[in-house]
């Protein structure tokens, strides 16, 4: 039996995880940001701070990282745009101040 040459049969490539592409992306330092839950519907019922917190990108946490980083698609994710990392910074700057 002739066994087929290599030119024929190539490796097949790992898929980039549609889901996480749509759910973290990477700020300008190379950390990945997360949208909050609990804004899809039923917002009658919610403050309207609340919805503006629930709005906002936050950090993931650092138990998570690793396993975000190891999915395929966290080389491909884009970083935030400039102004918006800023805007982030700076929010969670205020928060811990108000926290401590």
């Amino acid at each position: 039996m002739k066994v087929p040459s290599s030119k024929h049969f190539s490796i097949s490539q790992m898929k980039t995880h549609s889901g996480a592409k749509k759910r973290f992306g990477v700020t300008g330092s190379g950390a990945f940001t997360r949208g909050h839950a609990f804004r899809r519907h039923l917002m009658i019922t919610k403050t309207r701070g609340q919805v503006n917190r629930l709005g906002e990108v936050s950090p993931v946490h650092k138990a998570d990282v690793r396993i975000i980083a190891s999915l395929p698609a966290a080389s491909r994710l884009s970083p935030l745009p400039i102004q918006l990392q800023r805007k982030t910074v700076a929010r969670m700057l205020v928060r811990s101040a108000v926290a401590k």
